[in-house]
């Protein structure tokens, strides 16, 4: 019951960011730029790791597709806007994508801030 509860607790909280975000977020702005690199990482025989880095910058943005989620305004591979950013990492879990999560890393990504502040 009680991992019920933070289970619904959870997605209300990410509901609530999507909402947030179609309401204040304009990608067009220079603070909410947000860059994207995918890395591939290969180890011996294991299957390749997929990472997709998001960060904010000032590079001109373009209409992208990552993953199977819907297009996004991104500056691939475009310089990094600001230096000594806090690191926040987003894991998908088993069987998933970095894409999955576009929407919260484009959320995150222009409110990086060092030191950082509470959301």
């Amino acid at each position: 019951m009680l991992k019920i509860a933070i289970g619904l607790v959870l997605s209300l909280a990410l509901l609530a960011l999507g909402i947030y975000t179609s309401f204040f977020f304009d990608p067009a702005r220079s603070e909410h730029r947000v860059g994207f690199q995918k890395v591939v990482v290969r180890e011996s025989q294991d299957k390749p790791l997929d990472i997709g880095i998001w960060y904010p910058t000032a590079s001109q943005l373009r209409l992208r597709i990552i993953g199977f989620s819907p297009p996004k305004m991104l500056a691939t591979d475009g310089t990094v806007a600001r230096s000594k950013l806090p690191l926040v990492l987003i894991s998908h879990g088993a069987g998933g994508m970095f894409g999955a999560h576009a929407d919260t890393a484009l959320t995150l990504t222009p409110r990086l801030r060092w030191p950082p502040l509470a959301l």
